[in-house]
């Protein structure tokens, strides 16, 4: 070997020594890359993957519909979620028409995501400077799945773990806890015996005032005898009302109090019917389509054993909405029989099982979202009580013997 090779050689020897060490590290990297890979992003096509998997267990990679995304012509994995996610109204893509499955997905896209699945509809609020996360931000918080603040949020990338977590703490026991829904009215339907408390509370946010109304139905069904004793009252014009219910096979009975017959009560009168031969007084939850739905269980804490169903409605129509409410008989003045132009902000509710599977108790919230001054929030609770089949319940002889009328 020459002189000059030689020097060649002495030169380039620690270079290359550089070289293989750098590769070296470079590849003990990538494994340790590989190993903890859940701990770097996931795209937003990824995500989308898991959300339908985990929320729509049905779905069976069933078509989305027509490709509306420039970015998405070529083949993916993802594509189909994207698609699905797209046509339900829950992933909306760029202004540019894009999709960019491929982009890491930030913690508040996420929780957009997430909200819209559960039914949430993004009407901005001011908290957070009005930032356009707030809704969505604000819901997960709610719900207990978020530990830190907004802004220990704002502009990351969540992880392949956190994304993980957070998706099936929420969605993982779906198809369980639907079963269970199915089952729970299935039982309460059978009963010939029960007694039940209800509470329903209205906010009607209006032009910058709120105006309140309460309205309590205490029922009892026991022995093919139905009574109800229903109280509404608001708060804003003093006004109340009262209607007491008998029913058996063959009459209804009613008396009617209000604060303009308050003096001169009206007694009580016997309408020809056969109500008892039908009667089902429905859960909150039976008032929708269980496919339009998302359940998830939760195990209380407590020595009693309770089971916690908790339920979001993700889609109803506005007409649907407005019959519920008026059969409940809360808001049949506040939206107009013309006008139901309004959206409807969210829909959640709970079910508490002992474990024997009875049912204790449903709460529930409905948002209405008319304009920026006006809004309609009702909150209920439906209290259920254990009544034997051997206790003694009668309709008075007066209520027995009050005139008939036609109506």
């Amino acid at each position: 070997m020459s002189s000059v090779n030689k020097k060649i050689l002495k030169l380039f020897l620690p270079i290359m020594f550089l070289i293989f060490v750098s590769v070296s590290t470079a590849n003990s990297v990538r494994v340790k890359a590989n190993d903890n890979n859940k701990n770097f992003y996931i795209s937003r096509g990824e995500f989308a993957n898991i959300l339908v998997n985990l929320a729509f267990p049905n779905w069976d990679g069933q078509k989305g519909g027509d490709n509306f995304f420039t970015d998405l012509d070529e083949p993916s994995l993802n594509k189909d979620s994207i698609l699905f996610l797209y046509k339900k109204g829950i992933l909306r893509g760029y202004p540019d028409k894009t999709a960019k499955s491929n982009k890491p997905i930030t913690y508040f896209e996420a929780f957009a995501l997430i909200s819209r699945t559960l039914g949430v509809v993004d009407i901005s609020d001011n908290d957070n400077n009005g930032h356009w996360a707030s809704t969505y931000f604000n819901v997960l918080k709610e719900e207990g799945f978020l530990k830190k603040g907004f802004n220990e949020y704002e502009n990351k990338i969540i992880t392949r773990r956190e994304a993980e977590e957070l998706l099936n703490k929420i969605f993982s026991n779906q198809g369980d806890a639907q079963d269970l829904v199915i089952d729970l009215i299935k039982s309460k339907n059978m009963l010939k015996s029960y007694g039940r408390k209800d509470i329903y509370r209205v906010v009607l946010e209006k032009d910058g005032q709120a105006y309140v109304s309460i309205v309590e139905i205490y029922t009892k069904f026991l022995k093919e005898i139905f009574h109800q004793m229903i109280s509404m009252k608001s708060f804003d014009t003093e006004d109340f009302s009262e209607i007491e219910i008998y029913a058996d096979k063959n009459y209804n009975y009613l008396n009617v109090v209000n604060s303009k017959n308050k003096d001169n009560c009206q007694k009580w009168v016997r309408i020809k019917s056969t109500f008892t031969n039908s009667i089902n007084f429905p859960m909150f939850i039976e008032h929708f389509d269980y496919s339009k739905c998302l359940f998830r269980l939760e195990k209380e804490d407590s020595q009693e054993g309770l089971t916690k169903l908790i339920y979001y409605v993700t889609d109803s129509s506005n007409q649907d909405i407005k019959t519920i409410l008026e059969k409940i008989g809360v808001v049949s003045q506040n939206i107009n029989q013309q006008d139901i132009n309004f959206t409807v902000e969210k829909i959640r509710g709970e079910v508490y099982i002992d474990k024997t599977g009875k049912i204790l108790k449903e709460a529930y919230e409905l948002k209405i979202y008319i304009n920026p001054l006006n809004r309609i929030t009702l909150n209920g609770l439906s209290e259920y009580f254990e009544i034997g089949e051997d206790g003694e319940f009668e309709i008075p002889e007066e209520v027995r013997n009050a005139p008939l009328v036609d109506i």
